[in-house]
């Protein structure tokens, strides 16, 4: 996010996360420029209701692209408008298709006219940081699965074993 902000002279870079049930985000990550104050702790847990539809503000690309954010409805400007925000690129992360969050980038200083250039440079990137962040939370439900199962197996009473059905190699022993 760091490289990116300060390659493309953004304010703020960031990815927002969903609940697990959707309904809410979290701010997960954020990288500020020199002077601008970080939104990341006041921006936990926000419910999508307080702002509407979100997802529908992201074009079929995936792309929420606001000029100006004194155009924006009253509810989605009122919580933009603390933060400094003047104009932002924001950019979906897509789960088979739902809506699982977004990486976003904020120009704090002005409005900012995005050329197509930067809009399609950084919905690329958008795009890899969210493949690599789905990919590290099913890594991580994975991981709490296994150390479950091997805690229910782990105290059981009796002797359990498995092995690998080609090798007989022993795989495991509680």
């Amino acid at each position: 996010l760091e490289i990116v902000g300060r390659y493309y002279g953004v304010s703020r870079a960031y990815i927002f996360e969903n609940s697990p049930d959707d309904s809410a985000c979290s701010n997960t990550y954020e990288w500020c420029a020199e002077g601008v104050s970080p939104a990341k702790d006041s921006l936990q847990d926000i419910p999508y209701s307080t702002v509407g539809d979100y997802p529908a503000n992201f074009n079929e690309e995936g792309v929420f692209y606001c000029g100006d954010i004194h155009a924006l409805p009253p509810g989605l400007y009122e919580l933009l408008a603390p933060q400094g925000i003047s104009s932002m690129l924001q950019c979906a992360i897509l789960d088979d298709g739902r809506f699982k969050g977004y990486v976003g980038f904020d120009e704090c200083a002005a409005a900012r006219l995005w050329t197509k250039e930067e809009i399609d440079t950084l919905t690329l990137v958008a795009q890899i940081v969210g493949i690599f962040l789905l990919k590290q939370r099913a890594q991580d439900k994975l991981a709490a699965a296994y150390e479950r199962q091997r805690s229910v197996m782990d105290s059981m009473d009796n002797w359990t074993y498995v092995i690998n059905q080609e090798t007989y190699e022993l795989l495991y022993l509680n």
